[in-house]
């Protein structure tokens, strides 16, 4: 039985998909202006092809995020007391965004509310509405596209405790015991069935509305894969699986996508949302 992944092991590919998964986040909120749906500012000419491309970027750019947060979460709690790793999370991530929401995304509520005539203020005019607090859309306040980093803030509140517990020694002993599962590449196939039964029993209810309220699918979704990132990169098998099966899991990813284009990107026949007014609050 091979070892956990010991916090001195630094896993630099984790680094190079960071970077190359925030690479993509800029070339996606680059683009936004120029589909047909989403965001503040929107261009005149909108493109089918960036719609049709957007929408696959989306269906694993984030989630893949969501998963490499929670590999990070495990290295930095394992270097770390509990409360101390709490503070740091709470100094990435929560000062950030109330930052962000007081003083950089106004400019995109400001410009998107001159786009679309609802106002023809000044900026200075227009700011003080936002330390009204009212939420968007019939105020100026929200997280808009920062929805990520609300949820990733969320959820480490809500797992750290668990995550706590998992730090115990006698407890790191229990996990290890998982190891040949993990190792066996069926049982990272499974693990998409998890998904699968998300999305036919809470998609079609309750569809993406980055609100945090009656979000279900989105938020469970998502806390499933920053759980299964710290739990997943506890065992050093689980790379090596992953590398091992690399060309498989390529090809099986190649083929849905392929269907999931002729089906659904290409005509762009996606669930309609269920509450467009939940959908707005806070949302982008």
């Amino acid at each position: 039985m091979s070892q956990l992944t010991q916090p001195s092991s630094r896993l630099y590919f984790i680094d190079w998909i960071r970077v190359l998964a925030f690479g993509l986040l800029i070339l996606f909120h680059c683009t936004m202006p120029f589909v047909t749906f989403g965001w503040e500012i929107k261009n005149e000419e909108h493109s089918l092809f960036l719609s049709r491309i957007i929408i696959w970027l989306h269906q694993w750019r984030l989630p893949l995020l969501f998963f490499i947060a929670g590999v990070g979460a495990n290295f930095s709690l394992s270097s770390r007391k509990p409360l101390s790793f709490l503070g740091e999370r709470f100094v990435r991530l929560f000062i950030p965004l109330a930052f962000a929401m007081m003083f950089t995304i106004p400019f995109q509520v400001y410009f998107e509310w001159l786009q679309i005539g609802r106002h023809n203020i000044s900026f200075f005019e227009f700011y003080p509405s936002v330390w009204e607090f009212v939420p968007y859309p019939d105020g100026s306040f929200t997280w808009s596209h920062l929805w990520f980093v609300v949820y990733l803030f969320v959820f480490t509140l809500l797992l750290w405790p668990l995550f706590s517990i998992m730090k115990i020694k006698g407890i790191q002993k229990g996990i290890q015991k998982l190891e040949m599962l993990i190792s066996n590449p069926v049982t990272i196939v499974a693990l998409s069935g998890l998904f699968m039964f998300y999305y036919f029993q809470l998609y079609i209810k309750w569809p993406e509305q980055q609100n945090l309220i009656a979000d279900w699918f989105n938020f469970i979704f998502s806390i499933t894969l920053f759980f299964l990132g710290f739990l997943l990169s506890h065992f050093n098998s689980f790379w090596q699986t992953c590398e091992k099966y690399r060309w498989y899991f390529f090809m099986a990813s190649m083929i849905s996508m392929v269907v999931l284009f002729v089906q659904y990107y290409g005509p762009l026949t996606l669930p309609k949302k269920q509450d467009e007014a939940l959908y707005d609050l806070w949302s982008v």
